[in-house]
């Protein structure tokens, strides 16, 4: 006979259970009863807080909850109103660092990053002179996101490596978690992408065994990014298609864009860009500066790739006005190179120099290979014509960093696949016949 759990007949009791029921509903995506059970939560410990000093946890843990769920549907407006008046509200310094970390995430995510490390800076100096292990390490992972998306990807590996050591310290799965993700980024970012799915394939399991539905979707989608720049399209397709799943449809800018690359890839070219459009319509909606630049670039490239040329310049025209604007550097090359690459098929090869030679100059100051090599092919196929010495050059750096990339890759059918890849054996192959 199946026993019956008594349910807590204090407010203390009741609050721990609406918390649990909370983090359940946010791990399966249910934002809105994460919500409503956190808001219990917090309603209670607000009532209790004055007579007993332990409820100044609970009432943390509703607000970063709460602050939680905000962040995962995107609504900055009402996550800065919960954080805002969680500051306020807070009565421990752990609460106060875990207010500062969610606060650092919310202006980041905006593409604020100077504010970001004001407040992680604020966030880790208090979280050292407290010990708050947990808060410190949330510190250092989100100071690895702002670091990578300003471009400083060693410094972000390294950040992101001293988070991982403190999770695993304090055994905290989630923390591992993403971390790890964060670590899978930085490693797209240096080219060594299949580094990045191994990372990414443990907190896969991380995620299984916490049954957290978005996190291993943002996993998925990520995993399926790496397998794109590897041109293993169909596996992409693959990941991204279980990321999509995983949310039910709800769809988020990014898992927009990723399918919307694998599909043109595929050929299914009309629903790509109707994927592509609606992850730029999605992150323009958000405020999700990075995704836009990221969708705007993925759109530029597909219309470039298609030959249609007219509707790419005018997106990576958008592209370049915006990258220049938040001085984004990777976003900023790419734009420059389908501006390049479109001069280069309306025959104006000195225009096309002039954007090759832009994009050569952003990728001096980056970590990613895969715009490294192709800042130096885009080069050499200007100069092909016109200064065949230049180009062999240009072609010959691009290929040892691509031959670099295709030694890193562990697995040979998918080193094969690379480097049969198009656009990967045309540089190869003109390297090679420009040695001999």
């Amino acid at each position: 006979m199946l026993r019956k759990t008594s349910q807590p007949t204090d407010d203390y009791g009741r609050a721990e259970v609406f918390l649990t029921r909370a983090t359940a509903a946010y791990r399966a995506t249910q934002y809105p009863e994460a919500l409503a059970h956190a808001q219990d939560a917090l309603q209670l410990a607000q009532q209790n807080l004055e007579r007993e000093p332990r409820w100044a946890a609970i009432l943390d843990r509703a607000y970063k909850r709460m602050a939680e769920c905000h962040d995962r549907r995107t609504d900055f407006a009402e996550m800065e109103r919960v954080l805002e008046e969680w500051a306020n509200a807070t009565k421990r310094p752990e609460g106060k660092v875990e207010n500062l970390a969610l606060w650092a995430r919310m202006c980041y995510r905006r593409g604020d990053y100077p504010q970001a490390l004001r407040a992680l800076d604020e966030g880790a100096s208090l979280a050292q002179s407290c010990g708050y292990a947990l808060g410190l390490a949330t510190v250092l992972r989100f100071r690895a996101d702002v670091l990578w998306l300003s471009g400083e990807v060693e410094r972000a590996i390294s950040t992101a490596q001293q988070a991982l050591a403190l999770f695993e310290r304090i055994d905290n799965p989630e923390g591992r978690a993403r971390t790890l993700n964060t670590l899978g980024i930085g490693y797209t970012y240096l080219g060594d992408y299949y580094q990045a799915i191994v990372h990414w394939l443990r907190a896969i399991q991380l995620y299984e065994s916490l049954d957290e539905r978005f996190g291993l979707s943002v996993i998925c989608s990520n995993t399926g990014e790496a397998y794109q720049n590897l041109y293993a399209m169909r596996t992409a397709l693959f990941y991204h298609q279980r990321a999509s799943d995983l949310l039910e449809g709800k769809v988020t800018s990014d898992i927009a864009r990723n399918l919307g690359v694998d599909l043109v890839a595929t050929g299914r070219v009309e629903e790509g860009l109707a994927y592509l459009q609606r992850a730029v319509q999605l992150a323009n909606e958000k405020g999700e500066m990075d995704n836009l630049l990221q969708a705007l670039a993925s759109l530029a490239e597909a219309h470039w790739q298609l030959a249609d040329y007219t509707q790419a310049e005018s997106v990576a025209l958008e592209l370049l006005t915006l990258a220049q604007a938040r001085g984004a550097k990777r976003h900023l090359l790419r734009a420059e190179l389908v501006l390049g690459y479109c001069a280069l098929a309306a025959g104006d090869a000195s225009k096309a120099q002039e954007y090759f030679h832009e994009a050569f100059v952003e990728s001096q100051g980056l970590s990613d290979r895969a715009l490294i090599w192709r800042a130096h092919a885009a080069l050499a196929d200007a100069f092909s014509q016109t200064q065949p010495e230049t180009a062999a050059m240009h072609y010959s750096i691009a290929a040892d960093i691509l031959n670099q990339i295709a030694q890193s890759i562990g697995d040979l059918q998918l080193r094969e696949t690379f480097c049969s890849a198009p656009l990967v054996a045309r540089v190869l192959n003109a390297a090679a016949q420009s040695q001999s």
